[in-house]
């Protein structure tokens, strides 16, 4: 059966746990070659979820519709007592389906779409106005400086870790290729950042090598 565009008062009445659900499932759909007639409505979907979202964001008058992201946890201190680290900051990734290695394993092309969603579209009230804020606009030099970054940090985390066996760094890295290549070259000027088995070359002082 054909998929379906929800309607604009569905997804205004919808949890935003329900939107990130739904938005997923059409980023699923996007990258089913056997499936062709649902992507037009999956990508009207994601339109319109994307619509919402901004407009959640934009209003901001319903605090329980921001979705809750640990951004520490607590551990045990020496001598007692507890206290809290920073955690990688994944929480947009995760809201928008990103995940990398073999736990819950996420195909490339799904990866590579949510990446470019998170570049060019409108992003879902993560945690705080604040964390949203600092992802920046769509398509500008915020918004794939602080996704580039992001993913670097998480893949340094994994390699000091010891995970780049289960694939994780590898995924990482390749991502980070495909946004440097798809969004950074010749159009932006940020520092791209390098990861721990990377070397500048004169010629490209930023580029993965």
């Amino acid at each position: 059966m054909k998929s379906t565009v929800p309607s604009a008062e569905r997804l205004r009445a919808a949890s935003g746990e329900n939107l990130l659900r739904i938005w997923r499932n059409a980023a699923e759909i996007l990258v089913n070659q056997s499936r062709p007639a649902d992507h037009q409505p999956a990508h009207e979907t994601q339109t319109q979820i994307e619509l919402e979202w901004s407009r959640r964001c934009a209003d901001g008058v319903w605090p329980d519709l921001w979705l809750p992201w640990p951004r520490t946890v607590s551990s045990p201190a020496v001598g007692g007592g507890i206290y809290q680290k920073p955690v990688p900051d994944d929480g947009m990734l995760k809201a928008m389906g990103y995940h990398v290695g073999q736990t819950k394993p996420v195909r490339e092309p799904l990866r590579r779409l949510i990446l470019q969603r998170i570049v060019d579209g409108a992003l879902p009230p993560v945690e705080t106005p604040d964390y949203v804020g600092q992802w920046g606009e769509p398509g500008s030099s915020d918004r794939l400086a602080k996704l580039a970054r992001t993913l670097a940090n998480l893949a340094f985390n994994e390699e000091r870790r010891g995970r780049s066996a289960e694939g994780a760094y590898g995924q990482r890295k390749a991502d980070l290729n495909f946004l440097y290549d798809q969004y950074y070259v010749g159009k932006f000027d940020f520092v791209w950042p390098l990861l721990g088995d990377e070397v500048a070359t004169p010629a490209s002082p930023y580029r993965h090598t």
